[in-house]
């Protein structure tokens, strides 16, 4: 069975009046015979988790994507598609923090200078991590890096959920930089999904389906949204999620 994601969006708002519909786009094979309580069961102990050469595979495949668009390096803030290349999870501030993804080696990152053993916990061993004082430019200290790799004035590609701000202090800042939109490299890598994202979206779709099919069973004329949603949510829970 397939539907899209509007409409799969759509059954989730469904109201009680519509049961039998949400009963039925939500039915599993052999449905009649499963005790869906007994048949939640954790479905994710199996599962391979990506390893550090999966990261280096993403990597290798953005540097392929900047030597056929001619970018020189991508900078990505703290957001999903830095956790897709680096898993690095970083929350957005207004202090400039990132990493310059590039032709010539490893990420480099750039982070303010107090927060420096927070990311050195985090950012893989070995990779190099340059920081920036209060009174000094974020974006002076990526201009000097773009320098370092061989790219000075060259083409620099900012993230698509890089704000606003970044792309301005680079503008003031380091003038001679090319700045260009970096979806062609992000959407490019991520856009393809390689044999192990594939198995994990599966599996994905499939725990959603029964946690959904398993709240719906529970459904009443005087249930809330929200105790709806602890149903769903518990019955991820008992799948591992």
């Amino acid at each position: 069975m397939s539907f899209s994601r509007r409409e799969f969006l759509r059954i989730g708002g469904l109201s009680v009046a519509t049961f039998g519909f949400v009963k039925k786009k939500f039915a599993l094979p052999n449905e009649g015979t499963m005790n869906a309580q007994e048949n939640l069961k954790n479905m994710v102990s199996g599962v391979q988790p990506l390893a550090p050469e999966d990261y280096a595979a993403r990597l290798e495949k953005a540097k392929r994507f900047m030597a056929e668009h001619k970018i020189d390096a991508l900078f990505l803030s703290g957001s999903v598609d830095l956790l897709y290349f680096t898993n690095v999870r970083w929350g957005r501030s207004e202090r400039t923090f990132g990493a310059l993804l590039n032709k010539k080696g490893d990420p480099v990152w750039i982070c303010p200078a107090f927060e420096s053993k927070r990311a050195a916990e985090r950012i893989p061993e070995g990779q190099e991590i340059r920081t920036w004082e209060e009174h000094e430019s974020p974006f002076k200290l990526i201009e000097v890096i773009m320098k370092d790799i061989g790219a000075a004035g060259g083409k620099l590609a900012l993230g698509p959920t890089v704000r606003n701000f970044v792309a301005h202090g680079l503008r003031r800042n380091a003038p001679g930089l090319e700045l260009v939109g970096g979806a062609v490299i992000t959407e490019g890598c991520r856009g393809i999904k390689t044999k192990k994202e594939a198995v994990y979206m599966d599996l994905a779709n499939k725990i959603t389906k029964m946690a959904y099919r398993e709240g719906f069973k529970k459904l009443s004329e005087d249930m809330s949204r929200s105790e709806l949603s602890g149903f769903i949510r518990e019955a991820h829970q008992k799948m591992g999620v």
